[in-house]
This record gives structure tokens, sequence and C-alpha cells, in this order.
């Protein structure tokens, strides 16, 4: 009995899938296409006798060895390219505090398929509410992290862990709570974003939003963020409030 016509498998394309980054293209992916079946068709010759396909000799490749699997076509499975990686993510930031000082920060990532951890320092830099000198606060983040939603196209995560603020007259550490997203938009170029708040003791609220594109295993990442920090009247006794904004760019790194 002549076999059917062999299955062009689409190539895999030259990024990865990852935490961030590397999600197949939603809107469109240069390299993605559907398998499509190759061949001459079934020819009927007349009268009603049946012709067999002639397939040319090098068609079909060779038979793999014994005790390989096989999938329904009779080859060897594709190798799987999706988020079951470990990605080790990197961010840094500056920002604006409305002509009243500056802020940078350093953001540290860890990422597997479901689970990961979530680390970030921002420094403020303020003018001092006595009017000498400079005010530092150091706000701190430790997070972990869930995907309750992950596939090859993006991924859903929930954050979960605890935030502390250190300045000369304030130290406290409190909940929070947050989220990220990533999307594959056309071929390796995908968008993210992250938001987290701390409810008690201090106020604050933080979101990133950017770009991402990938190559091999290695990540290009960047956009904006904004940061609002009210301090609840811990320090003086008269609520504190800011808002910070300021580019961000990191890189992203799959394992």
């Amino acid at each position: 009995m002549p076999r059917g016509p062999p299955v062009l498998r689409p190539a895999p394309p030259p990024y990865v899938y990852g935490w961030g980054f590397g999600y197949r293209g939603w809107l469109w992916d240069p390299w993605w296409t559907e398998p499509v079946p190759v061949g001459p068709p079934t020819v009927v010759a007349p009268y009603g006798t049946y012709v067999p396909p002639g397939y040319p000799p090098s068609v079909y490749p060779p038979p793999p060895p014994a005790g390989t699997p096989i999938d329904d076509d009779e080859l060897p499975p594709q190798p799987e390219r999706s988020v079951r990686r470990t990605i080790f993510s990197i961010t840094g930031y500056g920002q604006h505090v409305e002509s009243k000082g500056s802020a940078f920060g350093l953001g540290l990532g860890v990422e597997g398929e479901h689970w990961g951890m979530l680390a970030q320092w921002n420094g403020f830099y303020l003018d001092s509410l006595t009017g000498d000198g400079t005010d530092n606060i150091n706000v701190v983040h430790l997070h972990a992290t869930y995907a309750v939603l992950s596939g090859p196209q993006g991924r859903l995560r929930l954050h979960l862990g605890g935030s502390g603020a250190f300045a000369p007259e304030l130290s406290r550490v409190g909940p929070s709570i947050g989220a990220s997203a990533a999307l594959g938009l056309i071929g390796p170029l995908g968008v993210e974003g992250q938001v987290s708040y701390t409810p008690t003791p201090f106020i604050e609220f933080d979101a990133f939003a950017g770009l991402s594109l990938s190559w091999e295993r290695l990540a290009l990442r960047g956009g904006y963020h904004w940061t609002y920090l009210d301090d609840r009247g811990l320090v003086d006794g008269i609520p504190h409030s800011e808002r910070y904004q300021g580019p961000w760019v990191g890189i992203g790194i799959a394992l």
C-alpha cells in the first residue's frame, strides 16, 4: 500500500521562548508556517484503474534507528521549544523626580516555566525636607512569581512578596503584590509590562512597560518606568508623596 505524501515541517524560529522575551509572534511570525503536505496528488487512470503516486526516490528520509520515538507521521519528534527554560534578566533604570532629585534602580530576575524569583532595588536621592543636603531613600522588593498562563506566544505571572523602605528616619517593611505579562508581537519583537503595589505601612505603586527584541539566547529590553511613593506621614507626621518616571533598559539570557 502506498504511503501518503510527506509532511513539510516548519523550521524552529531562531529565537527562544522565555521570560519576558522570545515568544512566538501573535500578530505575525516570519519563522512560523503551518505544516504543508507536499508531493504529487493521487492519479486515477481511465477505466477505474488505481495508479499510486510516483514519488521521487529522495522524498522520504531514511528510517530512524531502532528504538527512536516517532510521531504520527513516522518521523522523529521535533525538539520542544517552549518556556521550559531558565531565564536570567537584569534591568537598570533612571528616573526624574519632578525637579526634586533623581532615582536609580536595578532589578534581577530568575524565571522558570512556572516558578521564579524577582528582586528590585530603587534608590531615591531627593532634596532634604529640612532644606539642607539630600535625603536618600532605598526601596527594596523581593517577590516569588508564578505563571498562571504560559505558552509559546506569551505568559502571565502573579507576584507575591514583601517591600521595604529604608531612610535615615524611616525603616519599614510590608507586604506587596504584583503581576507581569509578556506577549510576542511580530517575529522576535515582543511587548512586556509589570506592576507592583505595596499597601502598608507606606504606599508604593511601581509600573514598567516596554518592548523586547530577542535573538538566540539573548534579548534586549527597554521601555518606561513609573513609581508613586507615599510615606503616609511616617517620617515627620506629615504625609509626603512623590512621583518618579524615566527610561529603563535591560537584557535577558536564556539557559
